[in-house]
């Protein structure tokens, strides 16, 4: 029976090479295709193969998250991650997910075909010249085959991706605490090298001299109490993440230090936080550097007229003074979906943009009166009715005699490059195990509320939901089942809203909605609602959670007292269910 294989990657041309060099090693290969990580989940779901290569950064879903929707509908089907770098972060959401490789496009085409053959089982015949490191997942996976089955079992898909070293700095002057924190980390399977700094300075200088992933510090920091906390990040001189641990902080407190630069805060009583917190810290680190390279490679798009002219992957045409085009090349049809010249030269595209002073000059490159030099990024329509995102830049064309007479335009489609920053963002924003608002997210969401109250005088509720017995969840039946429980209740949270509302996790096992315009009795309905939804969504095993609202500004006029209010009304609740069920006869 032919094997199966899925390719997805939102380039046609990536898919097709792939699909090429996998029909010319294995004659009875079947290759689907899909266009974006929403596609690839479906056709696992239809068609059930043997192997899915996921393209990490994909439209509708990522890669990443891709794997994790199949995970749930294939538990064992083996999934290759496409990508163009390498990092240690993505490494380890590779590992947690349980992906069987993890592949640069960089590598060779014998590379990518002896990594599908290994997720595969298929033994594979590699050259002596061209053997890979002892450590690859090629290898491992080709060792393994070769070994008897009893002394040496096959990896589990998270074996075969190997832990990278977490270099951490501790800035802390408690023995027993620095203790603490790395026996967290060693707990939670991290391979750490860790080094200690007892004050600003001394960690100043380690960061000159030595690379580190994360920087955890006491709060506030050693010698720096007078340091403005804004200013905690770029002290240390290095754009590396930091967590600070802190002390009954307050919230709000918290909230101010993240939005000036600390990348978390970790409360010294609950230390088991830190390595969620440091796992977050990283991803959204990378996640901010791979857009500030998507913005670097987008700021270099721009080209000379003349540079461009035999490039087919831009769009040119030359239009007349009234916007209409003249001349159109090759790729420009394609772009807009059309078949002739003649049909596409008809249209007059430009025409709002050359009438429009403002556009016009963004187009010509001129400079505004701040200096700047604003590209011109506007919505077109294909022919088919669908939109696409392109990038402008043009000349001014004078005719033989020096009197302007048009305009050469250069189009650049940019309508990928727009959606990959839109999932970077949305990424940033969001929670990666429930998919909610993450607590940033909800920061912004409640100061945006309060100054809408300070506007309009309209109150808002703030309901407060913890999940009951977490610990016992992961006890009895393992920490896989207490996420799946803090999915169920997000889910839960997220059908229950209305679009106005914002769901949020706020930390480990609360969560927080936010309903604006919503009064206290209105919000006590809507808390006890979304309490039987969860009790009742017919899943095992059967899960509870105590709600707390308080009301804005009855309850408190700042965000801190807001949410203690909200805090304590949970507790209050939680305490009459325990008694309630201590003495049900009572």
């Amino acid at each position: 029976m032919a094997s199966r294989i899925l390719i997805a990657d939102d380039h046609e041309m990536v898919r097709r090479g792939i699909r090429s060099l996998l029909e010319a090693r294995h004659r009875d290969v079947q290759v689907l295709e899909a266009g974006d990580g929403r596609e690839a989940v479906e056709k696992t779901i239809d068609f059930k193969p043997d192997l899915v290569i996921l393209d990490l950064s994909m439209p509708q879903l990522d890669g990443f998250s891709a794997a994790r929707e199949i995970r749930k509908v294939a538990a064992t089907t083996p999934i290759l991650i496409l990508t163009f770098e390498k990092t240690g972060v993505l490494t380890e959401m590779a590992q947690s997910i349980g992906v069987s490789g993890y592949i640069t496009k960089s590598e060779g085409s014998d590379t990518l075909l002896n990594a599908i053959d290994a997720a595969m089982g298929i033994p594979t015949t590699v050259d002596s010249e061209h053997d890979e490191p002892s450590g690859s997942s090629t290898a491992v996976a080709r060792q393994n085959q070769q070994a008897p089955e009893k002394e040496h079992p096959s990896p589990s898909p998270a074996e075969t991706v190997k832990r990278p070293v977490l270099r951490v700095l501790l800035l802390h002057r408690d023995v027993a605490c620095r203790k603490r924190c790395l026996e967290e980390l060693k707990r939670a399977q991290l391979r750490i090298e860790a080094d200690v700094a007892l004050t600003f300075e001394q960690c100043t200088e380690q960061l000159d001299s030595k690379h580190y992933d994360i920087v955890v510090a006491e709060y506030p920091i050693p010698e720096s109490e007078g340091a403005p906390a804004g200013n905690l990040l770029s002290g240390l001189g290095r754009h590396v993440p930091l967590i600070l641990l802190t002390h009954q902080l307050k919230r709000t407190a918290a909230a101010d230090l993240i939005t000036r630069g600390a990348a978390d805060c970790v409360e010294i009583d609950d230390l088991g936080e830190l390595p969620i917190a440091i796992r977050r810290a990283l991803k959204e680190n990378t996640l901010h550097g791979e857009r500030n390279r998507v913005e670097q490679k987008l700021q270099h798009t721009e080209a000379h007229y003349r540079a461009l002219m035999g490039n087919l992957a831009f769009g040119i045409c030359h239009c007349g003074m009234d916007g209409q085009f003249v001349d159109v090349n090759r790729a420009l049809l394609t772009m807009l979906g059309y078949s002739s010249k003649q049909e596409l030269l008809r249209l007059n595209f430009a025409a709002e943009i050359l009438n429009d002073p403002i556009k016009r000059a963004r187009l010509l490159g001129e400079v505004d009166e701040h200096g700047r030099v604003d590209p011109l990024e506007i919505i077109w329509t294909r022919k088919n009715g669908k939109l696409l995102k392109v990038r402008l830049s043009g000349r001014e064309v004078d005719s033989a005699e020096g009197i302007r007479n048009g305009y050469e335009i250069i189009v650049q489609d940019v309508t990928k490059q727009r959606e990959l920053e839109d999932n970077l963002r949305q990424q940033a924003t969001t929670d990666p195990l429930t998919g909610l608002a993450n607590y940033r997210s909800l920061v912004g969401v409640l100061n945006s509320e309060t100054r809408r109250f300070n506007r309009t005088g309209r109150e808002f509720a703030v309901l407060l939901f913890d999940l009951d017995g977490l610990k016992q969840i992961n006890d009895s039946h393992g920490h896989l089942t207490g996420s799946e429980a803090l999915c169920r209740l997000a889910d839960v949270l997220a059908a229950g809203c209305r679009s106005i509302d914002t769901a949020a996790r706020f930390g480990g096992d609360e969560f927080v909605v936010v309903l604006p315009e919503t009064g206290l009795e209105a919000a006590k309905s809507v808390a006890q609602r979304l309490c039987d939804n969860l009790a009742n969504d017919r899943r095992g095993p059967q899960l509870s959670v105590s709600a707390g609202v308080a009301i804005y500004d009855s309850d408190g006029d700042a965000i801190e007292s807001l949410l203690l209010a909200a805090d304590k009304a949970l507790y209050r609740n939680k305490s009459k269910a325990h008694a309630i069920a201590e003495h049900p006869n009572d």
